[in-house]
């Protein structure tokens, strides 16, 4: 019996899998501190569990096993963060991405939990595809919510950032015995207008600097306004926006 999650399958189950059929998901989050309440896992953590729950409900869906490093300079030197170098991190997520187009998975999607990881997620999937003559696909988990999060969100703008309202919930229903009391509420500046202090803002410039230079406490965004229902609300929603792309995904270059 082939398995969902790709790692739990033998070479004769993946063999009877048709690869011009099968989705293939890769997610890819980081480890790195998350303020004082929440585990340096979170961003690996929901990914892979949107990436699992996803393949279990989809057809010819499998899971690959997390990519749990990120990348994340803009955290270094705080206890817990680890994080790669950019080369490092593209070079890891073109190799996972080349051994399975050498096996002939030709439908190859990268779910991410970091924002730190997305402009070099696009950077890959660029090479692949105007190097190699393959196209695969990146996204970032929140990006599939958008609409969904603008309705249900408590917090104003800057309240659904790093460690804030949505990450938060999510934890709170995935995992609710690793979200600790104290929540510091902590909305960023925004240079003048200029700059981003919200996953769904807009910004005209980018300016990066190290988290410990915007805030002491590691959070950027209003956990206290997180929720167990929020969570999973969202959380479902991710889900079924996934499974909806992985279903018109083979499609694409029909």
């Amino acid at each position: 019996m082939v398995r969902h999650i790709w790692a739990e399958n033998t070479r004769r189950d993946l063999e009877s899998v048709d690869p011009e059929e099968a989705v293939v998901l890769l997610p890819t989050g980081a480890i790195e501190q998350h303020g004082g309440h929440l585990p340096i896992g979170t961003d690996t953590f929901i990914a892979e569990s949107v990436v699992r729950a996803a393949a279990a409900e989809g057809d010819d869906v499998f899971a690959l096993p997390a990519l749990p490093y990120g990348y994340s300079p803009h955290h270094g030197g705080v206890p817990g963060t680890i994080t790669l170098s950019s080369e490092t991190y593209l070079s890891v997520v073109s190799d996972v991405l080349s051994s399975l187009l050498e096996a002939g998975f030709e439908h190859l999607a990268v779910v991410n939990g970091h924002g730190g990881n997305r402009s070099l997620l696009n950077t890959a999937a660029s090479d692949f595809r105007f190097e190699a003559g393959v196209s695969v696909a990146t996204l970032s988990y929140w990006d599939l919510i958008a609409e969904e999060i603008a309705t249900v969100r408590e917090s104003t703008q800057g309240g659904v950032s790093h460690a804030g309202e949505l990450e938060t919930s999510l934890l709170l229903y995935l995992s609710e015995e690793l979200v600790g009391d104290q929540r510091e509420d902590f909305i960023r500046e925004d240079h003048d207008g200029f700059g981003r202090t919200d996953l769904f803002g807009t910004a005209a410039v980018y300016y990066p600097q190290h988290f410990d230079e915007m805030t002491e406490t590691g959070v950027s965004g209003t956990p206290s306004a997180a929720d167990r229902e929020t969570g999973e609300r969202l959380f479902e929603a991710a889900v079924a926006e996934l499974v909806a792309f992985t279903q018109v995904y083979p499609t694409w270059n029909e």
